[in-house]
């Protein structure tokens, strides 16, 4: 993976992985929290909302507006300062720049539907059956 430091601006996705062990260890609540992973998940969405980020899926987020690597830095180092146990407890972060950007939803209804007729279509196929032995 290369690390883009030119002003080129985009949109941005970041993705992320938490280890759940290490929030075991580093998050501060951990005495008061049986799950200190997903309290680091909630704070991190709030965080990222805060930003003006989209919630995309788990733990991926999309920028609202257009921005720099230099200004994604930034984001990360106010992340870290509001939550300092994040940089101890990463196992991934990647960040894309986003092109176009094309819901598939639509096309997959459509797809789900013709695969539903399709198997109404079908003749229900009689299960197998094993000869009876006589005791």
């Amino acid at each position: 993976m290369t690390r883009v430091t030119d002003e080129f601006k985009s949109r941005k996705q970041i993705a992320f992985d938490l280890s759940q062990e290490l929030l075991k260890e580093h998050h501060p609540n951990k005495p008061q929290l049986k799950k200190p992973h997903v309290k680091g998940y909630a704070e991190l969405k709030t965080f990222f909302k805060s930003e003006k980020w989209e919630h995309r899926q788990g733990s991926v987020y999309a920028s609202v507006k257009e921005l720099t690597y230099i200004e994604i830095t930034e984001i990360m180092y106010r992340a870290s300062k509001k939550m300092p146990w994040l940089p101890k407890c990463l196992t991934a972060i990647d960040v894309t720049n986003i092109g176009n950007q094309h819901s598939l939803m639509d096309e997959l209804q459509v797809i789900a539907r013709q695969i539903e007729k399709e198997n109404q279509k079908q003749p229900m196929k009689p299960l197998p059956t094993k000869p009876i032995k006589p005791n």
